[in-house]
């Protein structure tokens, strides 16, 4: 089987106020493109910028493509080169991620496996970490000195060359090559996934974001209602309608502290009063921490207990547990939950996914992430954001 080692140096222009999401190099940006390519085929290392890479491509001759991350790469190539999506797509072509391989090969263990942890494992050498500094301090891909670039994708393209070895090897031992070869099409499928991506109707989002914070706002004045009876020596803008702790303390009971007024004696104990002006013979005072006690509604299970004093967990399994003894227990679960909800639906789902969105052919896609090397049990996971775990109010 004919191989062909490669990596990719893209440009990191997803930044700024016009950025979807937080990937300062993701492929779904407009603006980035790709530097410069690296590979190593037939014991040789060659350098490509984009322009010298046709349909007739030598490397792309190969039989299998092989790269650390690799769908970031893959990724890269089909949207340059729509040609690409061919080669790929043929079952006689295959890809070899060191990633995932690594992440088959350890049992699960090792999970998002940097390449300079495998290298090291395998013999290989750290890369120069300038390069990474530089992104992070904000300097372009096509701003680094080119013999910095091209040494650091040089290095990178043969560590990943000698990691692919050390697994073949590895493999061969523990007879997993069927595995690693289902898995590895089944990585195709999801760069798929990833590529196509879940059409977004961000004018509907916008429209629900309106609606859902109007209710928002009226829950979260109820809720500091409720708040301010089982807190009522709090000024009003210190309640918080999303605080927790005020929830266990309304809940279960508890103490606060709060800021409160307290006479002034002299050293003989008399009281300090003002001698002139309009408070003349009122008693002084000074401004001091006081603490209040809350009697709780419900007993709470001592597993609830949080590291702070008196604090106890209130998180959704803990309220949907509590048996309410009254109308009003009632309504302030009732009430509780619903705030949360219509807080999820608000952040993570309406705001959250049109933050995500991309804008193409006048409509907005979502390319959320699909994991191969995220879990401890093999299975897929989701990020950026998850969709396997979706509102129906979205769909």
């Amino acid at each position: 089987m004919k191989t062909c080692v490669i990596d990719i140096e893209t440009s990191v222009n997803n930044v700024g106020e016009d950025a979807v999401g937080d990937e300062k190099g993701s492929p779904f940006c407009p603006m980035n493109t790709i530097e410069l390519i690296g590979v190593y085929q037939d014991e040789q290392y060659r350098e490509y910028v984009p322009q010298q890479m046709g349909s007739d491509a030598w490397m792309f001759n190969a039989d299998m493509l092989i790269g650390h991350n690799i769908r970031f790469d893959l990724m890269y190539l089909l949207k340059t080169y729509p040609w690409f999506e061919e080669w790929l797509h043929d079952p006689e072509h295959y890809i070899w991620d060191t990633q995932l391989a690594e992440y088959l090969l350890t049992g699960h263990t090792s999970q998002w496996a940097s390449l300079d942890d495998v290298s090291v494992k395998y013999g290989g050498t750290l890369k120069d970490d300038r390069i990474k500094k530089m992104w992070d301090d904000g300097v372009k891909t096509e701003d680094i000195p080119a013999e910095l670039l091209s040494s650091y994708l040089k290095h990178d393209v043969m560590n990943t060359h000698l990691v692919f070895q050390a697994q073949m090897k590895e493999a061969r031992k523990l007879n997993m090559f069927p595995l690693l070869k289902s898995q590895f099409h089944a990585l195709k499928a999801t760069l798929e996934m990833w590529k196509n991506g879940l059409r977004f109707d961000k004018e509907m989002a916008i429209v629900a974001i309106e609606e859902t914070y109007e209710v928002k706002e009226r829950l979260e004045k109820e809720i500091k209602d409720v708040f301010a009876s089982t807190h009522p020596k709090l000024p009003r803008e210190k309640i918080e309608a999303g605080s927790n702790d005020m929830l266990s303390r309304t809940l279960f009971g508890g103490r606060y502290v709060y800021r409160g007024d307290e006479p002034l004696y002299d050293d003989d104990g008399k009281p300090v009063v003002y001698k002139s002006g309009k408070q003349k013979g009122l008693h002084k005072t000074k401004r001091v921490d006081k603490e209040d006690v809350i009697m709780p509604w419900f007993a709470a299970d001592p597993k609830w207990e949080t590291k702070k004093a008196g604090i106890y967990s209130v998180g959704d399994d803990v309220i949907s547990s509590l048996q309410p003894q009254s109308k009003e227990q009632e309504e302030v679960l009732s009430l509780i939950k619903e705030f949360r909800g219509v807080c999820k639906d608000l952040d993570t789902y309406f705001t959250g996914y049109s933050a995500l969105a991309w804008p193409e052919n006048d409509m907005w896609f979502i390319h959320g992430s699909l994991n191969h090397c995220a879990t401890g049990t093999g299975r897929l996971s989701s990020s950026r954001p998850n969709l396997q775990n979706m509102s129906a109010k979205v769909r």
